[in-house]
């Protein structure tokens, strides 16, 4: 599952080598790739209800999920509400941990929210990140909903093994998200791929292939 503003493209170098040996399936997720995205806001909850769907319309078994970034956090849902359709989750630089901000960003999101409310908000504003700015109608509603739901809370729910691969230099995920996420989750093994940003599986791609092809076992 491909991070927010990717498609099932994004990880297809990734898959390609899995493929020999297992059936790989590659998603576009709501308002990217071919999937339209609903005529409504929608929430994580969501993306996590229809790759579940997925999962049982195929008739899925012995299920390991992959998700980078957004797509992790899809993947932490999923396995909260659907724990028994899965069997092994791997975490590519995931989002789902509340983020530390800083008192000047605080500061900052005051200022913009007393801004609009006075009408001095216009359109050629620079606010919000790339990911907000560039996404239109819906998809905007459901990146602020997305964005806003933190999984924190419903870590220690999860048992099931998790290896988490992560880039050293990831300034989007930081690592502290990493350390965190393997605090929380009681199946979790962390693995730091040095010289590495969010993309760990471009700048380090046989190093992060042989990692999760470690974990997932099998001939590979």
């Amino acid at each position: 599952m491909h991070g927010w503003g990717g498609n099932k493209d994004s990880l297809a170098a990734l898959a390609a080598p899995f493929s020999l040996e297992y059936r790989v399936t590659l998603v576009d997720l709501f308002g990217f790739g071919a999937t339209p995205h609903p005529d409504r806001k929608i929430g994580l909850s969501d993306y996590a209800d229809s790759v579940a769907e997925l999962i049982r319309q195929y008739r899925m078994s012995s299920v390991i999920l992959v998700g980078h970034s957004f797509g992790g956090k899809v993947a932490l849902c999923l396995a909260r509400k659907y724990g028994s359709l899965i069997d092994k989750m791997v975490l590519i630089d995931a989002s789902g941990i509340r983020p530390k901000r800083s008192l000047i960003f605080h500061i900052r999101v005051v200022f913009y929210k007393i801004r609009k409310k006075l009408g001095l908000v216009t359109p050629s504003d620079e606010h919000g990140s790339k990911d907000y700015r560039l996404a239109k109608g819906r998809l905007r509603d459901t990146f602020v909903s997305v964005v806003n739901t933190h999984l924190d809370r419903e870590l220690h729910y999860i048992t099931l093994p998790v290896l988490l691969l992560w880039g050293a230099d990831d300034k989007e995920t930081p690592l502290y998200m990493a350390r965190k996420l393997k605090k929380h989750l009681a199946g979790a093994r962390l693995v730091v791929i040095e010289n590495a940003g969010h993309f760990p599986f471009i700048d380090q791609y046989a190093e992060s292939l042989a990692h999760i092809k470690k974990f997932i076992g099998g001939s590979l």
